[in-house]
């Protein structure tokens, strides 16, 4: 990961500044490397660390620094779930990256962002976020490499399908994990593949498909495990434990969710304590034992309300009314109803009236078990109505992304053909001075570094058509520019294609030989000579006729000449041959 250049110290800075500024810098690439992993196994200590980044900046007085050390607290913060304080940290550090343009800070408030609004009930603004994330990766202002961008995507595809799944879209949920999953898998991070494969998991178990939920939860949970990913392992434990009371086997669900509770409280995960606190309740709740739910539950419930997790809250109030009887269980669901209903929550919603349609009519009260299912009916028409408009939102940025790939693909190929035409002569097709340059340059270098044993030579030719000058005078420079041209195709006709020809300017051509010794150079270069004075220029205008000139010289074992000095000798080849009577070859 590239970090910022360390800065000159300023006028009146103390001396030892630039030193402390270094190793400043040295310290935060390795804080934010640890950063990075202890946000996967210990909320606790990534909380310290990103505290010990905040620091540094101070320090290094670097935007760059202090955008990164931002989004690493934020995320630090969400881990823990301290959201208010994380939200305003994140939108800061996000200003800043976007500023900066610096993908790597931006993918991370998006991603935690995207996360921690799912998390109090804001899917609207969740979404938001993750097609934020999907749109940067065609943003031109922000060019990603190839793994960057799959790093983007797979973590966009994941938190959109974490709040399809959470609205109760199944099948969009999964199509999101799917195309999470292609990207992970050309990536080389274990904890979130993990991840990926735990969440497909559990859609897999909503659509009842249960042998391959247990499958991706086997391979994710093995996965987290071999690398050490605790936030990854609690997923796949919890997955793995629905997974195994939907198949009817509680008495290996258990272990999982005793395991759960005791990784999470360990690292300080609270959401993941609540995952453990619901999941054994349910494993009572379906053992038929929901006195024994009720603790779990009543912890659970403090620890949602002390941390402001409203989902898990709402959930919590949920499983308590699936524990208790008569008003007891009508009190607890209306108290889910209001907060689901409070923070928009529409599947939480549309659960809880059922769940009260269900506790009236056991109750016999009919009246308000047929005003509970209505209410039903109505919540879950609204959601799917919002569902469709989110559709229409993430199809509508997909093609405004596609369409943003296609143009800066075309502005690509553009740029391209622009710096190719800078390279080239437009009269001939030849390459010009400017594109003969590099290629001199390097084949200069690949001769100059060869063992000569090898026999590894280069030769440059100097040629010049002969009373060129006449031939514009006497004919018009429109048959000059075609005596240009017949003559470039002449050149290129005759030379290898390893060979570069170019046009220097004017009449005069550079034609460079790798691999070619000055005794081999000579009799081919007399052979083009040969193919410009038989050509039927005639045909081109009567009378007429062409004839080149050439100077060939070699680069000389162990000589280091510049590029211009090469060109100036066999220059003076070439002049050679005009003084000795034109239409020759002159080695040199």
């Amino acid at each position: 990961m590239s970090e910022p250049t360390v800065q000159h110290a300023q006028q009146g800075q103390p001396q030892q500044a630039q030193p402390q500024r270094s190793q400043a810098q040295a310290a935060f690439a390795v804080l934010e490397a640890e950063l990075e992993l202890a946000l996967q196994q210990d909320a606790h200590r990534a909380l310290q660390l990103a505290r010990e980044a905040q620091a540094l900046v101070g320090v290094l007085a670097d935007p760059l620094s202090a955008a990164r050390a931002g989004s690493l607290l934020g995320a630090a913060l969400y881990t823990r779930a301290e959201y208010t304080e994380a939200e305003v940290v994140l939108g800061q550090a996000l200003t800043m990256s976007e500023q900066l343009a610096d993908a790597t800070a931006q993918r991370r408030c998006l991603a935690y962002l995207g996360y921690l609004t799912h998390a109090c009930g804001r899917h609207a603004e969740s979404i938001t976020y993750f097609l934020r994330l999907i749109a940067l990766v065609h943003s031109p202002g922000a060019p990603l490499g190839a793994e960057d961008a799959r790093l983007h995507q797979a973590e966009a595809h994941n938190g959109l399908s974490m709040v399809y799944s959470h609205l109760g879209d199944v099948a969009s949920s999964l199509e999101h994990q799917l195309e999470a999953l292609a990207a992970q898998r050309q990536l080389s991070y274990p904890g979130r593949l993990s991840m990926n494969l735990a969440n497909i998991s559990v859609d897999y178990r909503e659509l009842g498909q249960l042998s391959e939920s247990e499958r991706y939860c086997q391979e994710a949970l093995s996965l987290a495990r071999s690398v050490g990913d605790i936030r990854s392992e609690t997923v796949a434990l919890y997955n793995l434990g629905l997974t195994y009371l939907a198949q009817g086997r509680p008495g290996e669900a258990g272990p999982l969710f005793e395991r759960l509770l005791e990784l999470a409280r360990r690292a300080g995960l609270t959401r993941r304590v609540m995952w453990g606190l619901h999941g054994l309740a349910e494993l009572h709740l379906v053992g038929g034992q929901p006195e024994r739910a009720q603790p779990y539950l009543q912890e659970a419930l403090s620890l949602s309300q002390a941390s402001a997790l409203r989902s898990e809250e709402v959930d919590t109030w949920l499983l308590l009314g699936r524990t208790q009887q008569g008003a007891a269980a009508v009190a607890s669901l209306e108290r889910a109803l209001h907060l689901a209903h409070e923070h928009g929550n529409l599947r939480a919603e549309a659960s809880a009236r059922l769940a009260l349609a269900d506790a009236h009519e056991a109750a016999g009260e009919t009246g308000p078990a047929l005003a509970q299912l209505r209410a039903y009916l109505s919540v879950r028409d609204q959601r799917e109505g919002a569902l469709t408009e989110q559709r229409a939102q993430v199809l509508a940025v997909r093609f405004g992304a596609e369409e943003s790939r296609r143009e800066n693909e075309r502005l690509q190929a553009h740029a391209s053909q622009m710096e190719e035409t800078a390279h080239r002569d437009l009269l001939t097709g030849l390459l010009n001075r400017r594109g003969l340059e590099p290629q001199l340059e390097a084949a200069l270098a690949q001769a100059q570094a060869m063992n000569t044993s090898l026999g590894k030579p280069l030769c440059l030719a100097v040629l010049d058509l002969d009373n060129f000058k006449q031939v514009n005078d006497r004919y018009s420079h429109q048959v000059g520019d075609e005596v240009l041209r017949a003559a470039a195709h002449l050149l290129l006709a005759g030379c290898r294609s390893s060979d570069v020809v170019s046009r220097y300017g004017g009449e005069e051509f550079v034609i460079l030989l790798p691999g070619t010794s000055l005794d081999a150079a000579a009799p081919r270069l007399e052979e083009l000579r040969c193919r410009v004075q038989q050509y039927p220029w005639a045909q081109l205008q009567p009378g007429l006729t062409v004839t080149v000139s050439i100077g060939v010289t070699q680069l000389q074992v162990g000589a280091h000449p510049s590029a211009s000095a090469l060109i100036a000798a066999a220059d003076a080849c070439m002049y050679a041959a005009k003084r000795e009577g034109r239409n020759r070859v002159v080695a040199g």
